[in-house]
Parts: structure tokens; sequence; C-alpha cells
């Protein structure tokens, strides 16, 4: 692959609670090492070395008298880097 490809893509609306079991499944598999993301016909697997870079953002964009709320979870990595920081979840 050369550039940034695509390899997987989900988005839908969903409660709370289920978004929440989602971040829980991650997590573990997350701690695995590896992920296998399915949808419909598509089927992703992540091998996710020791050391990853995280990155935590909660946005506000205000538009047509509404306000819109974003939290994003990044995880990335690449072969050879080393962790750095800690945030803590409160």
């Amino acid at each position: 692959m050369s550039g940034k490809d695509l390899i997987f893509k989900s988005k839908e609306m969903t409660t709370r609670k289920e978004a929440a079991g989602v971040l829980r499944q991650i997590a573990t598999k997350l701690e695995t090492g590896s992920i296998n993301l399915v949808k419909e016909n598509e089927n992703v697997i992540l091998s996710i070395p020791e050391n990853v870079e995280m990155e935590i953002e909660a946005k506000s964009k205000d538009k047509n008298n509404l306000t819109k709320k974003k939290l994003e979870i990044e995880i990335e990595w690449k072969e050879g880097e080393a962790a750095t920081g800690s945030v803590k979840i409160k």
C-alpha cells in the first residue's frame, strides 16, 4: 500500500450502552494484540504491536443553533516506535 488507504470504516447510530460495549470489545482485543473487524462482507484483521500511539480528542462545533459534540479515540502504530506518556480517564 502507498499513501493512505482506507481498509475499513463503520459509522452507525447506536445507543450509548451499545457503543460502550463495542469499546470494551475493542479494549479486550487490543490487549491480545489482534483485532478482527467484520461488517457484512468486509473482514479486516489488524495485528497490533506492544507500543502504540493513542490520541483522544473532544470537539465541539456550533451550527444552525445546534451544538455537535464529538469524542475521537485514535490508536496508531508503526513498527519499531516506543510509547510515550500516559493519559488518565476519570
